[in-house]
């Protein structure tokens, strides 16, 4: 398998987030309406990298779809990088992305589901 380097030059910031649970483990689930032409994609493949960035103080997941298009979503310390201080961001989890705010969310609703995640930790960022 080959590594995924992320040429991110621009990413998003969630609009809400949280984690729920499923069968399948933990899920933080994503508001991130500037994403909606990609939340219906069926996946064949996904590959991902984390990144920190000192001067934003923020992780940045990047992640390519189907080894084509990359996108970047912002962790900032103080905002949805309170999301990766939680419990369940220290073990192997599932990062589903809505374009939908939270209060709309139906069963019908759809995701882009990238599964089987681990955030690869800096000691430079200090948390």
């Amino acid at each position: 398998m080959q590594q995924y380097i992320p040429s991110i030059k621009e990413g998003f910031i969630p609009e809400d987030g949280g984690w729920t649970t499923s069968g399948q483990g933990n899920t933080m689930l994503l508001s991130i309406p500037q994403l909606k032409a990609k939340i219906n994609q069926k996946l064949d493949k996904y590959s991902y990298a984390w990144l920190y960035d000192k001067k934003q103080d923020a992780y940045i997941f990047c992640f390519q779809l189907d080894g084509k298009e990359e996108y970047a979503i912002l962790f900032q310390a103080e905002y949805a990088g309170k999301l990766l201080l939680e419990q369940e961001a220290y073990e192997r989890f599932t990062v589903a992305i809505t374009d939908l705010p939270f209060g709309h969310l139906t069963e019908q609703s759809n995701y882009l589901i990238i599964n089987e995640v681990e955030i690869t930790r800096q000691p430079i960022a200090g948390w």
